[in-house]
């Protein structure tokens, strides 16, 4: 009984001491993605039928939103399931082959909980007859963090200098990021195609919790690993 006891407990400290940090970097290869790191969620329309499909192409994400004779909006999410501590530089790849007004590709940066901070691309809620900026060519998507500062940026692949997109302040922890592939008027099909997500600079780990000073047991933990240590030595060795 007290060996469990001492298993139980070491798995706890554990817990509370330590988190993995991972690579979270993703690039399709083989025509598959991490599923332990990223996650793909389809948006249901009102009437509660998902229309967007996804493939993979050349070893790259292909989101598909089909025609389908009705204007209703209908998104697809590639979603970054790691948690992003301190100074950050992220970046990936999109191509979006227009099929008509009021479809868009973001890359947008949140907090642990998927409230958006901000982002770069289109916006998420523009009219039906919003004209996407991002079409019909390849460009480059990042988001940066340096102390409170969010920044993201934006350039066609090829260019050297990044164009500024949009800045905002975040005092917490733990980011995430992802991105969306969205259309509020499927009367023509459309894709795109999504590639080379890029931790550059900074750190990702497996819990909102990271590594952080103040994930040191409370007493009581202690107390009880001690505890059984001291039981199981006793019980063992004398």
């Amino acid at each position: 009984m007290r060996t469990l006891v001492f298993i139980i407990s070491i798995l706890i400290i554990t817990q509370q001491l330590y988190a993995d940090a991972v690579v979270p970097n993703e690039y399709f290869t083989g025509n598959t993605y991490n599923t332990d790191l990223w996650e793909i969620d389809i948006h249901m329309d009102p009437q509660g039928t998902d229309f967007y499909t996804y493939t993979f192409e050349s070893e790259q994400l292909k989101p598909i939103s089909p025609d389908v004779g009705d204007a209703r909006y209908d998104s697809l999410s590639f979603i970054g399931k790691f948690y992003l501590f301190g100074d950050f530089d992220f970046q990936m790849d999109a191509f979006m082959h227009r099929g008509g007004p009021g479809q868009g590709i973001s890359f947008i940066a949140t907090d642990a909980n998927l409230n958006v901070i901000t982002y770069t691309g289109d916006s998420q809620f523009p009219s039906f007859t919003y004209e996407s900026s991002f079409s019909e060519t390849w460009f480059q998507f990042r988001i940066t963090r340096e102390g409170d500062t969010v920044t993201s940026y934006y350039r066609e692949i090829g260019e050297e200098l990044w164009t500024l997109y949009n800045t905002n302040t975040y005092s917490g922890d733990a980011m995430r990021v992802y991105f969306i592939s969205w259309d509020m008027n499927n009367k023509q099909e459309h894709y795109d195609l999504v590639d080379n997500f890029i931790l550059t600079s900074g750190v990702a780990y497996d819990t909102p919790l990271g590594l952080q000073t103040d994930a040191i047991p409370e007493p009581a933990t202690l107390c009880l690993v001690v505890s059984a240590l001291l039981g199981l030595i006793k019980k063992r060795f004398f």
